[in-house]
């Protein structure tokens, strides 16, 4: 890999918007048979299923790069915050099922943009919080972070849109209910 620069960019439209728009799960290893291209994207057809959480409200993904000289080394830390409305038995189960592993994630922005982040060593769950909320209007939701350390930025999922959040990923989708 070249450690020289390749191309300048310029300033965007402003056409964008923030938040996210779903997330699907994979359980850690089960996403062989697709394709990593250079570029940081990816695509292909797996075996893996793929579970569907459907987000509105406040969720996010962040990114951090850090390079350090003296150790040589650069690593991307992955953090996705989402909330999921609603308490229940069969949640909670699966939110412990999250703790147990290590699970791999294709998260889908508001403007149709799919990442799979915790491609090489997954994420973890590092809080998952069930609140009732105080007064009767505040929220009755889980919060969850899962936050994971890779080699590069989460790869861009190939012709992925709000219609078609896998783009050119093939895989098997489980809806929630």
């Amino acid at each position: 890999m070249s450690c020289t620069i390749s191309k300048g960019r310029k300033e965007p439209c402003k056409d964008k918007v923030g938040g996210l728009y779903k997330v699907y799960f994979a359980n850690f290893g089960t996403l062989t048979g697709l394709t990593y291209s250079v570029d940081g994207s990816v695509s292909g057809t797996t075996d893996a299923s793929v579970y569907e959480y459907e987000l509105k409200g406040t969720n996010s993904f962040t990114q951090s790069m850090v390079s350090n000289r003296e150790n040589g080394t650069t690593t991307v830390t992955q953090t996705l915050t989402i909330s999921l409305k609603g308490l229940d038995a069969a949640t909670s189960n699966e939110i412990k099922l999250l703790a147990y592993g290590r699970p791999h994630a294709i998260i889908t922005d508001n403007n149709g943009n799919s990442w799979l982040a915790g491609k090489d060593f997954g994420l973890e769950l590092t809080t998952g919080d069930a609140n009732t909320g105080t007064a009767m209007g505040d929220a009755y939701a889980y919060t969850l972070t899962l936050v994971g350390t890779e080699k590069a930025y989460a790869n861009y999922v190939t012709n992925s849109t709000l219609a078609d959040p896998l783009g050119d990923i093939t895989a098997t989708i489980v809806v929630g209910s």
